[in-house]
């Protein structure tokens, strides 16, 4: 990666004295966290009545360092100045002279996601992370399609906006972006397209509540009719291969008898199916590129079982979709961001998955069942992710570890 040879966060800085003697004469006020230079230019946004711009001053000899970009040019002490509005071409074009605005996949260690609903408040972020201090990788470009519906943006749209907040307030420390919520082929390769490299499958449409009080005709006969050809798999080999399984987990011991098994396999079959689907269209579209993956089933009404999640787990798995692991919620009274206030007793007594709080969920119905939340961290060599966290109930860290168990993962805090 090209890394800035100076930045100007001081009013001293030679690079801000360069800038200032390029653009004298000029209604132009550079923005003072985003000066930083680089090989190839000095590198600035700006102030102007018409709204802000790109200020890049080429470096000396390197006349077409600068022409990919669409703008206005002129000239200083013979070198090429331009002066660039902020388009999606621009911000491309920025992301590759400055590639630590474009997204990566997140490195082990804590991330944070920050969803920038109207993409005018990276700049705030990117000080409210620097405030914070120690080493949060930021998730700055993090929309699901449902919001850039209601608020009418596109992937696109959403990628140059964290693109420009992150370059105006001066962030040079890297940065992972998230398509949430994605239901479709089409979200993906759109989000793909963008330059996403976090992705959330959510396959909340074809969970089955229904497996919870089906009666056990009824229940027969919806494991009868999963989708086996879309599952690679038959009745007889999956009853064969997992019921009576027991996961031994640390201190725990999760048992998937018949019963069990025939109703995660109802309830979560036909999700299996949808989110091994996906997977494989993303890694097509990726074709190689590292990417961050979760399977988000967390807006449902019914809970999921220490035995369903390591179903779950273990069967995406068997069809490639490498690593999962549980990510719960920590349990709490009181209402944590805007998700909804839980039922602790009944989280306890359910130990249920979690609620993604911070990433851009809507409030959540009074009294909604604490559902599922996987993570995988997914590259070429399909390492896997995984952790633990101190003070979880007997039944959520079995939850967990049974998911951790089953994908042999490795520590990684989201």
């Amino acid at each position: 990666m090209q890394v800035p040879t100076s930045s100007a966060s001081l009013s001293d800085s030679a690079l801000r004295v360069r800038l200032k003697q390029v653009l004298s004469g000029t209604v132009l006020q550079v923005v003072p966290a985003s000066p930083v230079s680089t090989a190839a230019a000095d590198w600035a946004m700006v102030r102007t009545p018409g709204g802000v711009r790109l200020v890049a001053v080429a470096a000396a000899g390197r006349t077409d360092a600068l022409a990919e970009f669409e703008g206005e040019w002129s000239e200083a002490d013979g070198r090429p100045v331009l002066v660039a509005p902020p388009t999606a071409h621009n911000a491309a074009a920025l992301r590759r002279h400055l590639p630590w605005l474009a997204p990566q996949s997140l490195p082990a260690g804590t991330s944070a996601g920050f969803g920038d609903r109207l993409g005018l408040a990276t700049p705030g972020h990117v000080q409210a992370l620097r405030a914070a201090g120690g080493s949060i990788t930021p998730v700055f470009a993090q929309q699901s399609i449902r919001e850039m519906t209601r608020t009418g943006r596109a992937p696109q749209a959403v990628m140059d906006d964290a693109t420009w907040g992150c370059f105006e307030a001066g962030w040079t420390g890297g940065q992972g972006a998230d398509a949430d919520h994605l239901k479709t082929a089409a979200d993906i390769t759109a989000c793909a397209a963008a330059g996403f490299t976090m992705f959330t499958i959510d396959p909340g449409e074809h969970v089955d509540p229904r497996a919870d009080t089906a009666s056990p005709a009824d229940l027969r006969a919806a494991w009868d009719a999963l989708p086996w050809e879309r599952l690679e798999d038959s009745a007889p080999s999956m009853r064969a291969r997992l019921a009576g399984r027991t996961f031994d987990v640390e201190a725990h011991h999760v048992l998937l008898d018949e019963g069990a098994l025939m109703k995660a396999a109802v309830k979560y079959g036909r999700a299996i199916a949808h989110v091994t689907t996906m997977f494989r269209h993303l890694c097509e579209v990726k074709s190689g590129q590292p990417f961050d993956l979760e399977v988000s089933v967390d807006e449902t009404d019914t809970p999921t079982t220490p035995a369903e999640h390591a179903f779950v787990a273990s069967e995406l798995g068997r069809l490639g979709v490498r690593h999962v692991r549980a990510d719960h919620q920590e349990e709490q009274e009181e209402e944590h961001h805007v998700e909804q206030r839980h039922d602790v007793a009944g989280h306890r007594a359910l130990g249920g998955g979690g609620i993604d709080a911070g990433h851009g969920r809507p409030p959540s119905r009074p009294g909604a069942a604490p559902s599922q939340r996987i993570v995988s961290r997914t590259d070429e060599s399909c390492r896997a992710p995984g952790s633990s966290r101190s003070g979880e109930s007997s039944a959520i860290s079995a939850s967990r570890a049974a998911i951790e168990s089953v994908s042999n993962s490795r520590p990684w805090i989201e």
